[in-house]
């Protein structure tokens, strides 16, 4: 009987797949503090660049935690909202109405 394949893992970074020895994952979101089947691996932010991921695969582990479906989406919002420039987040603001505004100053008097 021919030996067994190791399995394969990969994970996503920027427009790179990475390949790692492992899994990376533990099926446990660190938000909602449930094991669930599905979760993914998030990146607040891509530190380094594709050719220093490609030398050292394990770098594209720092910056990122594991999540649910649910709150990745919410994660990638997050971060979204985070990168728009000052002037565009304003124009945003403006448009928005005055429910929308009061959850927004919830949430950033949260984050003090």
């Amino acid at each position: 009987m021919p030996p067994k394949a190791k399995p394969k893992y990969y994970i996503k970074y920027k427009n790179l797949k990475i390949r790692l020895p492992y899994d990376p994952c533990s099926g446990f979101c660190i938000i909602c503090r449930r094991k669930t089947r599905s979760t993914n691996l998030f990146h607040w932010f891509f530190k380094y660049s594709n050719n220093d991921v490609k030398s050292n695969p394990f770098l594209v582990l720092k910056n990122t935690i594991e999540v649910c479906r649910h709150h990745y989406h919410i994660a990638e919002s997050i971060r979204h909202i985070s990168t728009i420039k000052s002037d565009m987040l304003r124009k945003y603001l403006k448009s928005m109405d005055t429910q929308t505004k009061n959850n927004i100053d919830k949430l950033l008097r949260l984050a003090q």
